[in-house]
């Protein structure tokens, strides 16, 4: 009797490893594609919510006035600055303009983004009461409300 296997014998359990090695390719691309779309989702989302976050504490913090005009958001501040947020709709990123002394004559001393892939925004302001909703990318609409308090 001769040791060994036959070269069909080979091929054969060769070509049945080629096939579930197939499947499980397949699978773990789907997984890959799936995970990747998710994470998007979700990242946009937690800019939503973020920025909400950073929004509010923008208001609270040494806020006098705030005024919404335009779906944007007009802060000032005990410290003797101009705060306005709001949403540039070409790049999908809410930023905060910083302006000193109460006006735009000193110019801009700085931006910051607040949240990204932002598709809209509203700010709507009744009374003590200021509304805000960002709508991601995907469509998802995060709003909040907030209760407008002075600093004298």
């Amino acid at each position: 009797m001769k040791k060994g296997f036959m070269l069909l014998e080979v091929l054969v359990a060769t070509a049945i490893g080629a096939i579930l090695l197939s499947f499980q390719c397949c699978i773990l691309i789907k997984s890959v594609n799936w995970y990747n779309k998710n994470i998007t989702t979700l990242r946009d989302s937690s800019y939503c919510d973020e920025g909400l976050i950073i929004i509010k504490n923008y208001i609270y913090m040494n806020m006098v006035e705030v005024n919404t005009t335009n779906n944007e958001i007009d802060i000032n501040t005990s410290d003797n600055m101009l705060k306005k947020i709001y949403l540039v709709k070409n790049s999908g990123k809410v930023v905060v303009d910083y302006y000193d002394n109460y006006g735009y004559r000193y110019g801009l001393i700085a931006t910051n983004v607040v949240a990204q892939n932002i598709s809209n925004m509203e700010a709507i302001k009744k009374g003590d009461l200021i509304y805000i909703s960002l709508v991601d990318n995907e469509g998802k609409r995060i709003s909040q409300c907030f209760g407008i308090r002075k600093v004298y």
